[in-house]
């Protein structure tokens, strides 16, 4: 995934583990998290639990081979995105500039 993302022109910076994004200052600018759900130690769900309480603007495109899987909290409620595996190249695409365009501000009219 992060060579295709590459190839596509997006910067891309690839964690080992959720707790190492976390600790990971992040930069300020046009950032979205793409994260499985099914990962060891902290899953992506709770990952995006944590960075809603304190980024509730940052973008998550949350990636899954699980589809209908039950958890505490859907990730419709949280804003985020969800790419089911497998997927084509340009899906993953699209879900990033839905995710990211969902977390811009609305304008309103003055």
């Amino acid at each position: 995934m992060t060579r295709l993302l590459r190839s596509a022109g997006f910067v891309v910076r690839a964690f080992t583990s959720a707790v190492e994004f976390l600790e990971y200052e992040r930069p300020s600018g046009n950032d979205c998290v793409v994260v499985d759900i099914h990962m060891p130690g902290m899953n992506g769900l709770q990952l995006k639990q944590k960075l809603y309480l304190n980024h509730p603007e940052l973008p998550v495109v949350l990636v899954t081979g699980y589809v209908g899987n039950s958890t505490k909290y859907s990730p419709g409620q949280l804003g985020t995105e969800v790419l089911e595996k497998p997927f084509e190249d340009q899906a993953l695409f699209d879900s990033i500039e839905l995710a990211m365009r969902k977390s811009q501000p609305t304008k309103t009219a003055d």
